[in-house]
């Protein structure tokens, strides 16, 4: 397949480029010099630190780590972190092959995945290894490979699911106070948590009109009350997902399915708003659809919601014509930075002044067709059309004279 496009915002000269019409990941695509040394360099980088597994238990692997720390002049925990992440790899066969093997995933990446990891029962590798596999085997041509975040995420949602509150044993909140001048507080808290407090102070900001710092302090001090709305987002009764803050592990459901007020169904989502700005409903589908700013590599979850095809002319306020972006590449594409164009599905087509072109893929719960399909095919259209003919037949009444 070639694809050739001109466009004058973007560039004034036609440009052709051959795309394989078989799946694959932009950053490997073949032909593309970057892509080919960037798998390169990942092949070599892999085969380097896999020679430096230690070859029996008994190996003095902490003056190995130290020697080799001085000599490529890096910390010793660079080092370690790389040997354990190849070491861990080789436990997944199926994965290693489909992905790891060809170059695709840097070792950034792989870390990231080892030591999400780390103390899972060996029961659930199996499982594991199967899940990591079928989640990076690319499913459209051009596809942007996820981030380090968004691959994390997704494992760690799946380990939660085999492992009923695995994470859950995070380290506590904590609260550093540094005292100078101005002192500074740092809070550490869960995801789910934090996106709650930070959107009661982002209330009180709009409020009282004053900065999020000073919002705290009204928190902190002030009784005067305020509404803060979070989406939680679940086939039954106990929430799987925040919005604004990723999946929930079960100890978080559990807690936030005490404190839901109100529930309604997705169903109305499919409704079209009348008028630029979406009705809640259809925003929440949009964002549970999305999982986070659909730009190529941003983890995002702060979004804007923006039309596809522009509001102004003639572009629906629609599930299908809506998708997620951070303010920062929400406002490269209002000044043309870049096109985007997205399928029913929710796969975004992304084309940049210099002709390259991936595809992202939407990363949310209602992304997963067991929960929801936004669209029909040739197929489901022919089998709905059929069942309605048959029970028109079945039900209509007989007419005529003998």
């Amino acid at each position: 397949m070639t694809l050739s496009f001109a466009d004058e915002a973007l560039d004034n000269t036609w440009i052709e480029r051959y795309v394989p019409d078989e799946p694959h990941y932009l950053c490997a695509m073949p032909g593309d010099v970057y892509a080919q040394r960037y798998v390169r360099m990942n092949k070599e980088e892999l085969v380097f630190w896999e020679g430096l597994i230690p070859s029996s238990e008994d190996h003095e692997f902490s003056q190995t780590i130290e020697s080799l720390a001085s000599r490529m002049g890096c910390s010793p925990f660079y080092v370690r972190n790389r040997i354990y992440a190849v070491h861990i790899m080789r436990n997944l066969p199926r994965f290693y092959a489909t992905a790891v093997s060809k170059g695709w995933l840097d070792m950034d990446r792989l870390v990231g995945i080892a030591y999400s990891l780390r103390g899972v029962p060996e029961q659930h590798w199996e499982a594991i290894d199967a899940h990591l596999a079928e989640y990076l085997t690319p499913i459209v041509p051009m596809q942007t490979l996820p981030t380090r975040r968004a691959i994390v995420r997704k494992l760690r949602a799946f380990v939660e699911s085999l492992v009923p509150g695995f994470y859950d044993r995070a380290s506590p909140p904590r609260v550093l106070r540094h005292l100078t001048r101005e002192s500074r507080l740092d809070i550490r808290l869960p995801r789910d948590q934090a996106h709650a407090v930070y959107q009661a102070l982002k209330a009180i900001s709009q409020r009282e009109q004053c900065s999020l710092s000073e919002a705290l302090f009204h928190l902190a001090t002030d009784v005067g009350s305020f509404r803060v709305t979070l989406n939680l987002f679940g086939a039954g009764e106990t929430p799987v997902h925040l919005v604004g803050a990723g999946d929930l592990t079960e100890a978080q459901g559990r807690f936030w399915a005490r404190r839901i007020t109100h529930r309604r169904d997705l169903r109305a989502a499919l409704e079209e708003t009348q008028g630029h700005d979406p009705a809640a409903p259809l925003a929440a589908a949009v964002r549970l659809r999305d999982g986070g700013c659909r730009y190529p590599g941003c983890a995002s979850q702060r979004t804007d919601l923006h039309h596809v095809i522009e509001y102004e002319v003639g572009g629906p306020t629609s599930l299908t014509n809506l998708a997620c972006l951070c303010r920062k590449h929400h406002n490269m594409l209002t000044f043309d930075e870049a096109r985007m164009f997205m399928t029913h599905s929710g796969v975004c087509r992304w084309t940049f002044r210099d002709g390259t072109t991936t595809a992202t893929i939407p990363g949310g719960p209602l992304a997963n067709p067991q929960y929801a399909t936004w669209s029909y095919n040739w197929g489901h259209y022919l089998r709905r059309r059929y069942h309605a003919m048959s029970s028109s037949v079945e039900e209509s009444p007989v007419r005529g004279s003998s």
